[in-house]
């Protein structure tokens, strides 16, 4: 089960990356209407969906449980692609075409964002959230390159096809899940981790996030301006040779995972500074400044989707929720380093170009400090678990003895039990029937004997009753 969401994860990225990459983010950004025009308007439709799923956060898990939002978001994303990828291609047809065609995709892009954020909590394990992340990065690649040898009629139905293809993938993930969403325990000792640990990590992760894209962002609009200037053959050979950078990099976090040292910040500042150094010597596009720059951002993309499937294994939050917020910081960053670059065109004095440049790698220096984990990203270990580890050890115990007080006052079977155990520690029904060798339906058959037994409707109402239960119980013995 495992290994199979892993396989869907990877694969339902690298369609997902060569997508946006192809459908809102291209080289050659359209033939009849100016890109600067498009991508503010992207940008602004993609942050208010964001907002308005954090706003619905408290439904959103009805809309999310619903099977037509997945194909809603299908249809929206197919809309998108065939109308922005038609605008590019075909001078004939109205700016309008292009406009809507982003307005859908920002939509799309936004839903995709949080169903794998539902996706990246259901790959319960740090070492394969990294792996099929950073897979899908060169497959991305592969997918791109492809897409502009394609020709064009055929291009616009091979990248309509990605989105489906991706969605897919998200359908079959998401169906692996359980119904009981795994909401954590309500237990005194959860509630302090929850407060004092979860949102400090939380808050920490963004203000990183905003302060690391910030200049990632203001060197990828500065640079990028050679980017596009790139032919079709001399940018599909950029992405080629990016990938043997992106590789060494991944290659050296892996080499230091047994010592749990992450060198991809450092490794991404490097690739960033080099193109940005040879941006200056270099009047023309060339290989030295693409290459450097394309793979730097690329492996940005990788970390940061770590960081958040990371963080969404950590916190009680929905994971939603969790990559709602992300993705909001990397905007808010993103557009503080797309203002930064225009003032700079607004200025007028020769030195301003260098004033900001050190701006940008100052706040680049302060993101160091602000990373929310400094663990390897191959590693089993994290240390951003070392300030809760004390509190583990008495939430088992009282969770194992509130269990023991419901099943003599239910009259819960040893099995009922070891399952009530397993969901008060917030484990889903899939990862149940893994860890007691039992099929998920079993599992769900448990789990309504449970909920007949102990008279309740919902996980909620399980977790409230069982303790209500336990402390009925010390109550009764003093």
């Amino acid at each position: 089960m495992g290994n199979d969401r892993r396989t869907l994860l990877l694969v339902g990225m690298a369609c997902f990356m060569t997508w946006i990459n192809t459908a809102s983010v291209a080289p050659d950004f359209s033939k009849n209407i100016d890109s600067l025009s498009i991508q503010p308007i992207h940008t602004f439709v993609l942050l208010a969906t964001l907002m308005l799923v954090i706003v619905l956060r408290r439904r959103f898990d009805r809309i999310l449980a619903n099977p037509l939002f997945v194909y809603i978001v299908t249809a929206v994303a197919l809309i998108g692609s065939v109308a922005m990828r038609s605008g590019y291609l075909f001078t004939e047809l109205t700016p309008f075409v292009t406009l809507a065609g982003a307005v859908f995709s920002a939509c799309a892009n936004a839903c995709f964002l949080v169903l794998w954020g539902e996706c990246y909590a259901l790959v319960d394990d740090r070492i394969g959230q990294a792996r099929a992340t950073f897979a899908a990065i060169p497959c991305s690649f592969v997918g791109i390159i492809l897409v502009s040898v394609t020709p064009s009629t055929l291009s616009i139905f091979l990248v309509a096809a990605l989105p489906i293809g991706s969605l897919i993938c998200i359908r079959h993930i998401l169906k692996t899940a359980g119904p009981v969403h795994p909401e954590a325990p309500h237990t005194e000792q959860r509630l302090k981790l929850s407060h004092h640990s979860d949102g400090k990590s939380l808050l920490r992760l963004l203000l990183f996030i905003v302060a690391f894209s910030l200049p990632l962002d203001y060197l990828n609009t500065l640079l990028g301006e050679r980017v596009s200037a790139l032919s079709r053959m001399d940018w599909s050979t950029t992405l080629a040779v990016s990938l043997l950078f992106f590789a060494a990099v991944v290659a050296g976090e892996h080499l230091c995972r047994k010592r749990n040292l992450t060198i991809l910040p450092i490794g991404i500042a490097l690739l960033m500074t080099a193109g940005l150094v040879f941006y200056f010597i270099f009047d023309s596009a060339t290989l030295v400044i693409t290459v450097p720059t394309t793979s730097g951002y690329s492996l940005f993309v990788a970390f940061f989707y770590c960081l958040l499937g990371f963080s969404v294994l950590r916190s009680k939050r929905a994971p939603f929720l969790v990559f709602a917020l992300g993705n909001m910081a990397n905007i808010l960053g993103l557009v503080l380093g797309w203002l930064l670059g225009r003032l700079v065109e607004l200025l007028l004095f020769p030195l301003a170009s260098y004033i900001a440049i050190a701006i940008v790698y100052g706040v680049l220096l302060a993101s160091f400090f602000l990373q929310p984990s400094k663990s390897n990203m191959f590693s089993e270990q994290d240390d951003t678990d070392k300030d809760r580890g004390h509190l583990l050890p008495s939430f088992i115990e009282e969770t194992s003895k509130m269990v023991a007080i419901a099943g003599r006052e239910f009259s819960l079977s040893t099995r009922e039990q070891e399952i009530l155990l397993y969901l008060m520690r917030g484990r889903r029904l899939d990862t149940i029937a893994h860890e007691i060798s039992l099929s998920v339906n079993t599992v769900k058959t448990h789990v309504e004997h449970l909920y007949r037994k102990i008279d309740v409707h919902s996980h909620e109402e399980l977790i409230i009753r069982v303790e209500q239960t336990a402390a009925h119980d010390d109550s009764s013995a003093r």
